[in-house]
């Protein structure tokens, strides 16, 4: 398992962008109306959740999977031991805000610390029950 902390930076593929939610407010890819939107759904059980078509989220997990083969230590070796996309499990999808889609990602390759925390955005609280966030993705 690794630790997948997504830094200030931006995180790249050939088929997409992550951005953390706190860069793409701060860059003005997203409003505060979308930040409202997104802790809305969020927020709310799954059965809220709108629907992220089979082509986009196909997309979203190759450049997660890129971003995992990418990762090496000290040592210039592969951190995660040949990730597939199938270890990619879970996207949840919190909206598309002009092509810049609001996901949590979940995968087999990554640990996550389960301490409680709050990310705060222009006032707007987001609170995690684990190291996992909330990301923005956009097509290149």
């Amino acid at each position: 398992m690794v630790t997948l902390f997504l830094s200030a930076c931006q995180i790249e593929s050939s088929e997409g962008e992550f951005l953390t939610l706190t860069d793409a407010y701060e860059q003005e890819l997203i409003s505060k109306e979308n930040l409202i939107s997104i802790k809305d759904i969020y927020t709310n059980d799954l059965e809220t959740f709108p629907i992220l078509d089979y082509e986009t989220e196909l997309k979203i997990k190759e450049t997660r999977l890129t971003i995992l083969k990418s990762l090496v230590n000290d040592f210039g070796n592969p951190i995660v031991e040949n990730p597939s996309i199938d270890g990619i499990t879970e996207i949840l999808y919190y909206g598309n805000y002009n092509n810049y889609y609001a996901v949590m990602i979940r995968d087999a390759y990554s640990h996550y610390g389960t301490a409680i925390s709050i990310e705060t955005i222009d006032g707007i609280e987001f609170v995690y029950a684990d190291g996992n966030r909330i990301l923005i993705w956009f097509e290149k």
